[in-house]
């Protein structure tokens, strides 16, 4: 009887042993899964190949106020993108200035910018982006009269 009982507290013993090498293996393995996957993920310091891509420029008028909306996918650091009006299509000065922050993932950035005293004589705006390299401007836009019904259900309109 006693020879019984050893063997089964024997079998007990190896059956714990094979169970925690399993789990072991097991929990090892899970550990490389997980940093395989984390290893996937997008690394945004890598240069991409456009720096940035301008979605959206659009302005209008309600009232007395214009209303611009700027869209824009930036894979940049350290941008400004500065309103500017002209009051003959050439000569361009600043009236509002934002700080630009780099796109998670490729997601456009909506930037809005108001004025709320309409200058008459100002024919065009645009966006100058600054970066520490470069200056680059978005195409010019022209001032729309809408109501706000209009401007509410405004489809999205592009340069």
């Amino acid at each position: 009887m006693k020879k019984i009982a050893n063997q089964h507290i024997q079998f007990n013993k190896n059956c714990i042993t094979i169970v925690s090498f399993i789990l072991i293996i097991l929990w090892s393995s899970n550990i490389r899964l997980g940093a395989q996957s984390i290893s996937n993920k997008v690394d945004f310091t890598e240069k991409p190949s456009e720096e940035f891509v301008i979605k959206q420029f659009t302005a209008v008028q309600h009232q007395d106020k214009i209303y611009f909306k700027f869209l824009i996918v930036e894979n940049r650091v350290n941008v400004n993108y500065v309103l500017e009006s002209s009051t003959n299509g050439v000569d361009f000065v600043e009236v509002q200035k934002k700080e630009g922050f780099k796109s998670p993932n490729e997601i456009p950035l909506l930037y809005c910018y108001t004025i709320d005293e309409i200058d008459k004589k100002v024919k065009a705006y645009r966006i100058r982006l600054e970066s520490i390299n470069t200056i680059e401007y978005s195409s010019r836009v022209i001032v729309e009269k809408k109501n706000i019904s209009e401007l509410l259900s405004d489809k999205e309109t592009k340069f």
